[in-house]
This record gives structure tokens, sequence and C-alpha cells, in this order.
């Protein structure tokens, strides 16, 4: 079972958890950044971290995305060794939350991490940005297989929407059939082949699963824009602990039981406090 991490942001700060050790790290003694990436990756955070704070030169940027993104060039940059090259066929996902020095709200920035067999290093590739203003809105995010609770949290398992994407790319097999047919000998006929050959459907309905996700989601966040960051770090950590139990409930005992194990609160006054580390 993969690590579980839970976020949430908004205006007054972030608060964010996890069920495992060398999750969650600070990016930088001087920034309230926030960096989580599951422990079973291959990369060697903490040593990567050091490495990044003690380079010469170094020097840390004022505003959040700077700051994310130097990190990743200097990731980009580390000569390759051999365990990391298993990213080609297992993308990791990197998390970074918090603050710069001048922002006066949270940013979150999500990517993918993959080994490139053609350049030999680590790739970055962009999931979302955000920059949390001054709105009711809040924002979600988890890392880790919440097989139990995403029906909660997202309105169906990851394995519904697979049996969708699967489902809707075999009605859309049979609606080519008939098109083809329908077309055939037509003046239209070379219009629709190309229409189906530049259409990936399961790219496709994937996209408007993920914008029925965010709906849902958008929903269930209603109200959590109204917490404070405290109460939002007790929602992260209650969604963990759940999911953890009902693990262990499923396997009818035969799994381990545990809980919490690092949790943090980021606020522009107070900038990190680890309750949990």
């Amino acid at each position: 079972m993969k690590a579980l991490f839970v976020a949430f942001a908004h205006r007054l700060g972030i608060a964010c958890a996890s069920d495992r050790d060398d999750v969650i790290y600070q990016l930088s003694d001087y920034r309230s950044i926030i960096v989580a990436i599951d422990p079973s990756s291959s990369l060697r955070v903490k040593n990567i971290l050091i490495a990044y704070r003690t380079r010469e030169n170094y020097e840390m940027p004022m505003d959040f995305e700077t700051c994310v993104l130097s990190f990743i060039e200097f990731l980009k940059s580390l000569p390759v060794e051999e365990v990391w090259k298993n990213h080609k066929k297992n993308e990791e996902k990197i998390i970074f939350m918090g603050y710069g020095s001048e922002d006066l709200f949270p940013g979150v920035y999500e990517a993918l991490l993959h080994y490139d067999s053609d350049t030999n290093h680590l790739e970055v590739c962009k999931l979302n940005e955000e920059k949390t203003i001054f709105t009711p809105d809040a924002s979600f995010h988890m890392m880790g297989d919440f097989n139990n609770l995403s029906p909660i949290i997202c309105g169906r398992t990851s394995k519904a929407n697979d049996f969708l994407t699967l489902k809707y790319a075999q009605l859309f097999e049979e609606y080519k059939v008939l098109a083809r047919k329908k077309f055939k000998d037509t003046p239209t006929e070379d219009f629709v082949e190309s229409k189906f050959d530049n259409t990936d459907i399961k790219d496709y309905y994937k996209g408007k699963l993920k914008y029925a996700e965010t709906a849902f989601m958008h929903d269930m966040l209603g109200g959590v824009s109204m917490l404070s960051a405290e109460e939002l770090l007790a929602m992260a950590e209650k969604l963990i602990n759940l999911e953890l139990r009902l693990v262990y409930l499923r396997s009818n005992g035969k799994k381990t039981m545990h809980e919490v194990s690092q949790s943090v609160v980021i606020t522009r006054v107070r900038g990190m406090s680890w309750v949990k580390y």
C-alpha cells in the first residue's frame, strides 16, 4: 500500500498530513514551502535537498513559483542513478505547497516525475499550479490509494473510472463501424475518417471524468473555506485515519493498523508548524 497524503489549502493557509515518515519535507530553511513525495520512490529526497541547499552560490528565490522551478531545474540537472530509471514505467507524483517570502496567499504546484531515456535525465511534467487568492474557494490534494473513501471524496473509485473509460471506448468503436458504413462512398467519407484518426477517445473521456470529479469536489469543498488552518489539519488527519481503519477492517485484521505519522500547518503569519514529525 502506497503512502497516503492529504492536503487542504485556502486563503488562510495550508494543512497536510501523511501516514508515513519521509513524505513531507521542508524545501528550504528560509521559505515556508513543503515538498511531498511517496517514500517508496527511488528518489532519495532527503539527500537531494541537502545537496540543493548546500550547492555553490546557493540563494533561495523570493516567490513561491520561482522557488519550485529552481528546485525542479536542480533535480533535472542531477546525474541519473540506475534506480531512477524505474520512473520510465512508473511515474511519481510530487507536490509543492507554501509561501514565498513576499506572498500573501499560498501556492500549490503538482507535477509528475519520470525517466526520459532519450535525455538520460529525469523529466518533470507540470500537472497543476494554483495561486490561492482571496476567494471563498479551497483546494484539495492527495497522493496514494484512497480506494475506500474515493466515492466520498471524488464521486467514484479509480476502478469505476477505468471501467467507464473502457466501456466508452468500446461504444465509440461500435459508433465508428456504423458511421463508416453510413458515409462510405460519400463526399464526407475522408472527413469522417480524419476525425476518427485525430480523436483519442480514452483521453477525451478521462478529461470528462476529471471535469465531473472537479465539480463534485467543488461542492464538497464549499464549507471547507470557512475552517481555520488547524481545523483543516484535523480534517486531513481524519480522512487518512479513516482510510487506514477501513483498510484494516476489510482485511479482517490481517494488515497492520497505524495512523497519521507526519502533519504540518503553514500560514502566512506563523510559517511552518510541525504538529507530528
